[in-house]
């Protein structure tokens, strides 16, 4: 299987306020998963199963649309859990401090890149994040029971996700609100948002 090395999709702001319910076709039917890390290129998800074929088909309502499936890793090879961890760990530790932009960015490079756990423990203590090596054993098992074995990304080309994206993206728009203005009364910022355009 292809391992997430192309980063087409990744050039753009993804979102990750919300997930966006599809379902994608199956041998048997229809089985519903959740679009992460979207944008207009396409999206990423967990599923069951193996994919055998890099074109597949999914819908929101009833309009089907075409991905071309780009990359893809089997959800047990525990270095990978754990960097995706330290990813989220990293990203939560910018948004919860006011992290200034270069740092902001920092963090935004070094998640992008694989096999740099040391590098991403030792970045999460300078943020004041301390590492426990129990703690992340225990995340690692949480995440391996949380979600499913295997995990996809898939580029779309397609007028009805374009719809779908432009429609999520409306009526969430509220949500984020909600959030800048939160964040603006507490006095914390978003730089992780700004870094990725």
């Amino acid at each position: 299987m292809e391992k997430k090395s192309d980063a087409g999709i990744r050039r753009k702001k993804r979102y990750n306020h919300v997930s966006i319910s599809v379902k994608i076709k199956t041998e048997s039917g229809w089985e519903e998963v959740k679009a992460l890390d979207w944008n207009e290129d396409g999206f990423n998800f967990f599923i069951n199963r193996e994919l055998a074929d890099k074109t597949q088909t999914f819908r929101k309502s009833v309009k089907p649309f075409d991905a071309e499936v780009r990359w893809g890793y089997k959800n047990d090879d525990q270095n990978v859990i754990l960097e995706l961890i330290l990813n989220g760990l990293l990203f939560e530790q910018i948004k919860n401090r006011q992290a200034d932009r270069e740092m902001s960015r920092l963090v935004l490079e070094i998640s992008r890149q694989q096999s740099r756990i040391l590098e991403k423990m030792r970045l999460l203590e300078t943020l004041g994040y301390e590492v426990d090596d129990d703690k992340l054993l225990e995340m690692i098992a949480k995440y391996r029971a949380e979600n499913p074995l295997f995990r996809y990304g898939v580029r779309v080309e397609s007028a009805e996700w374009k719809h779908i994206v432009t429609e999520t993206l409306k009526i969430s728009s509220v949500v984020m609100d909600l959030d800048n203005v939160g964040r603006a009364l507490s006095g914390f910022n978003k730089p992780a948002d700004d870094a990725r355009d």
